[in-house]
């Protein structure tokens, strides 16, 4: 799939515009406010860079992993930047990780994995985030994709994703079951478009806390 956003790249930024306008791009910018102390933030899937630029603008972190498989999602996002006086280490994978973060986003990244996928995603996240840690989460939100232009609308991205990155599923997981099934609260949601686009903190439950061995 790394590669199949390669494909993409240039034209990323441009086809979600097209599509939402800056709905999406304001909304993941402002769910920002939810975290708190972040000494170090890892953005997982951040695409060309908008999320980590705003991110440095806010000054949340002292360290920064920027965690994106597709090499010219990467590049984008280091042009974008550019000569920073904050540390950010750009990554392939999780397991890249050299230590553990504080805080973790996910930006309309989890949509292009089903739900044994993402379940997968947050048992490696498991071993990279600190005890005390936060996950923040902002995407669309399956159980309010129940109208038939908003199903028309996500079958019609999955197709295109689909046909230029290879991504596997059809349907939005249901993000918020596989967080609690691994053991993460939700502490604070937000919302947009009538519940759509939802942004979500998620903290560790006191038995993961104790159980899970860091980096």
């Amino acid at each position: 799939m790394a590669k199949g956003f390669d494909l993409v790249a240039p034209i990323y930024d441009s086809c979600v515009s097209l599509v939402f306008g800056n709905q999406i791009a304001d909304f993941q910018c402002d769910a920002l406010h939810l975290l708190s102390n972040c000494g170090s933030l890892a953005i997982v899937g951040g695409g060309a860079g908008l999320l980590l630029e705003k991110a440095l603008n806010l000054d949340l972190a002292e360290h920064y992993y920027y965690i994106e498989r597709s090499d010219k999602m990467r590049a984008l996002t280091s042009n974008r930047i550019g000569i920073t006086c904050k540390e950010v280490k750009f990554l392939n994978n999780l397991s890249d990780m050299p230590e553990s973060a504080d805080c973790f986003v996910f930006p309309f990244v989890l949509d292009c994995y089903s739900e044994q996928e993402v379940e997968e995603i947050l048992i490696e996240m498991k071993q990279k985030l600190k005890p005390s840690g936060e996950i923040l989460v902002v995407d669309f939100d399956a159980a309010t994709t129940n109208t038939f232009k908003r199903k028309s609308l996500i079958t019609l991205l999955y197709l295109f994703f689909k046909v230029f990155t290879g991504m596997s599923p059809w349907r939005l997981p249901r993000i918020k079951s596989v967080f609690e099934s691994q053991g993460f609260t939700e502490i604070s949601r937000s919302s947009k478009l009538q519940g759509w686009l939802f942004a979500a903190l998620y903290k560790p439950s006191e038995d993961y806390s104790k159980t899970v061995k860091h980096n």
